[in-house]
């Protein structure tokens, strides 16, 4: 599960500071379901994906669903425990992040998203 940042193309403001991974059978199925809630600046990256459900979480999240090239084709705001999400046509991932966050960022569909280092990354070597 590696950590990186989510930022928004369009003006280059950070979506989420950390963004985990899942981006294998296990860490797919598990997802958030461990989490009792997710920091403000926090997400999950579910790759593939093209659909989700909240069964069983314990907190609503907002679900942004993304295309190969990052673009996001649909945006699930406040999405409550036992629900379920469909991306729609071209979806490939999707980025879970907490509630009301897409929508404090002016997320919109047609954006695109970009992974960075975390803000707290400093290169082997470098000072």
């Amino acid at each position: 599960m590696s950590i990186c940042k989510a930022i928004i193309q369009r003006d280059g403001s950070v979506l989420a500071s950390s963004v985990a991974s899942a981006d294998n059978m296990l860490s797919r199925v598990v997802g958030l379901l461990r989490h009792k809630s997710l920091a403000e600046d926090a997400a999950l990256l579910i790759v593939p994906c093209n659909s989700i459900h909240t069964w069983f979480m314990r907190f609503d999240i907002d679900a942004v669903f993304l295309t190969r090239e990052m673009e996001v084709v649909s945006i699930f705001p406040d999405l409550p425990p036992w629900k379920v999400a469909w991306g729609g046509k071209g979806a490939f991932s999707v980025i879970e992040l907490p509630a009301g966050r897409a929508g404090r960022a002016g997320l919109k569909t047609g954006d695109r998203l970009a992974l960075g280092p975390p803000a707290h990354f400093t290169p082997s070597g470098a000072a």
